[in-house]
């Protein structure tokens, strides 16, 4: 009885190992798999694959072919031209990454049409792929996994395509004659978030509290960055709740449904505000609208003075993405007064929407809305006007207007 049961026991301890091994190997096995799913080197082929499904993608979806071609930009040549670039390379990622970006340039990076580089990849990982991000076309795009190994292995490590991107500084000054402080502010990048947050107060407090009656936001050449920067570093400090409504244009589909299936869609049939449908929703093949109202909190009080002053906020052609949203938003407020003369615009809007290349990963961004100026344009092709010009005959630049203006108030 005693040699049976060691014998019994023996075959379970070898049923075991040989369970713990097939296990093993069934893992080893599974993580083959997903190694196969991602690839670090491509062929030819699969770059014109995803070239091809890209082109596939935006004649769908882009919304802004029919505005490039009144620019005159052949479309079809580049589209072309392009191509055969491709196909005569040697099958390199870097290489495929520039050529894709110089065919981008030729149609002007219009409507933030771009590849996605390495920095602003971490920033759109940072929003809409962390823990708490909901279930988006955004996050559904940043988590596919030849995506992530792209941005995190390849890009970042082979030939680094805006990995380190130098975030400017803002600048200050007290014009003491004029009572007026004055902010030069590059960059709405999300990184400068936290590094630029109470910038106003802690300038304000390192100069023992001026007297102000005047404060100036210099945005001139400021490209964007996000929403967020101006929202909670420059607006919300004044202590104001600023509601406003903006009306969105886009064009209905699948993609579409992606990123915006869960905002308040109407078709343009049920159109009901007052003013009259913008020229450009028949020309772009506008199907939808999305009444879109956001209220941004007031956080602290600053000073009295500060408080009481007069705003400025100085615009050129080169005030770009959320930095015409900055713009817009002033505008159509009254929130600060526009010096300079009309930006580049695409700031009326969401966030660029993502597609995924789905060889190599790369992501290819573009808006996938509309939204109208003051004056019912275009505001991707028109921009915001400020509220007084720059007189460039005479070599004025917005803060000499504004000095002027305010010399003039005296």
């Amino acid at each position: 009885m005693g040699a049976c049961r060691m014998i019994k026991r023996l075959a379970n301890i070898i049923f075991l190992c040989i369970l713990v091994v097939l296990v093993a190997v069934l893992i080893r096995v599974d993580e083959n798999k997903f190694e196969e799913k991602v690839k670090s080197q491509f062929s030819t082929s699969d770059l014109l694959a995803d070239y091809d499904y890209l082109w596939e993608t935006l004649e769908a979806e882009y919304l802004f072919f029919p505005v490039l071609e009144e620019q005159n930009i052949d479309i079809e040549s580049i589209k072309k031209t392009t191509h055969e670039q491709i196909e005569n390379m040697e099958p390199d990622l870097e290489q495929y990454y520039r050529v894709l970006d110089k065919m981008f340039l030729q149609m002007k990076y219009f409507a933030h049409l771009s590849l996605i580089d390495g920095h602003t990849f971490q920033i759109y990982q940072q929003f809409y792929n962390n823990q708490d991000s909901q279930d988006t076309g955004w996050r559904q795009m940043l988590q596919y996994q030849q995506t992530q190994h792209t941005y995190n292995n390849l890009l970042n490590t082979e030939f680094r395509i805006g990995k380190n991107v130098k975030l400017p500084e803002i600048t200050t000054r007290y014009d003491e004659n004029r009572k007026a402080v004055i902010f030069k502010i590059q960059s709405f990048d999300a990184n400068l978030m936290e590094r630029d947050m109470n910038f106003i107060q802690e300038y304000l407090d390192s100069l023992g509290k001026p007297e102000v009656e005047h404060i100036v936001f210099d945005i001139t050449g400021n490209v964007g960055g996000s929403d967020y920067y101006w929202m909670n570093h420059i607006v919300a400090p004044f202590g104001e709740n600023v509601t406003r409504t903006t009306t969105l244009y886009l064009k209905d589909s699948e993609l579409s449904q992606k990123y915006f299936g869960s905002y308040d869609l109407h078709p343009i049939s049920e159109y009901t505000p007052s003013e009259k449908l913008p020229k450009f929703v028949e020309q772009l093949g506008i199907t939808h609208y999305i009444a879109s109202e956001d209220t941004i909190y007031g956080t602290e009080q600053l000073s009295d003075d500060v408080l009481n002053a007069k705003r400025w906020v100085l615009i050129d052609d080169r005030v770009y993405s959320s930095a015409d949203s900055f713009a817009n938003f002033c505008k159509s407020s009254g929130w600060a007064t526009l010096v300079g003369i009309g930006t580049k615009g695409d700031g009326i809007g969401t966030t660029p929407i993502l597609v995924s290349l789905p060889n190599t990963g790369l992501l290819v961004r573009f808006s996938a809305m509309a939204g109208a100026n003051e004056k019912g344009q275009l505001n991707v092709l028109y921009g915001t006007y400020p509220d007084y010009y720059s007189d460039f005959k005479k070599k004025e630049n917005p803060l000499n207007t504004v000095y002027r203006l305010i010399d003039t108030e005296k």
